[in-house]
């Protein structure tokens, strides 16, 4: 989903691809603490020389995938914008009501659990404002919307309000 927007922002196609490629990469090992950008990063680095990537890249696609999960105050490149956005774009719609109850209902989390993390904790919130593109923002408001009310819905079925334990970040997407 990324790579029509970047050719349209005039990213750096190379440095982009590799990043949203890569940027979970080390986040599929079970032991992997949940700041799991760093060690993608590095392991992103180990796959691009083996790759023979182009060296001068390199540093700028562990820094987009570093930043990936970051606040870097307008310090971020447009690739790593890019990424940012479209990582957490991947929370919202049909998809992402999924990516999202799916990896926490495994973890033992129950509905009530899911439904607080989305609301009360205001994460879906969070993942929308950090969205850096408005167009992004225009294109997918209705997949955010969906998201919200999914979880509104889910707790009035469900009857309640804010009785739910407090779900670790580290376990919420399928790893």
């Amino acid at each position: 989903m990324a790579e029509p927007f970047g050719k349209k922002q005039r990213a750096d196609m190379d440095v982009l691809v590799a990043a949203c490629l890569l940027h979970d990469a080390h986040s599929f090992n079970k032991a992997a603490p949940k700041d799991h950008e760093l060690r993608s990063a590095m392991l992103a680095e180990r796959l691009l020389k083996k790759l023979k990537f182009p060296k001068k890249k390199i540093p700028l696609v562990k820094a987009a995938i570093m930043d990936h999960r970051s606040d870097a105050h307008g310090q971020r490149s447009v690739e790593g914008d890019i990424l940012k956005s479209f990582d957490k774009l991947d929370a919202f719609g049909p998809m992402g009501v999924y990516r999202i109850i799916a990896p926490l209902s495994i973890r033992g989390y129950g509905a009530e659990d899911i439904a607080g993390w989305a609301l009360d904790e205001k994460k879906l919130d969070r993942k929308w404002r950090a969205i850096a593109f408005p167009e992004l923002r225009k294109q997918y408001r209705s997949r955010f919307l969906y998201t919200k009310k999914y979880f509104t819905d889910l707790r009035k079925a469900l009857g309640k309000q804010t009785n739910h334990r407090r779900v670790e970040e580290g376990s919420v997407y399928a790893r």
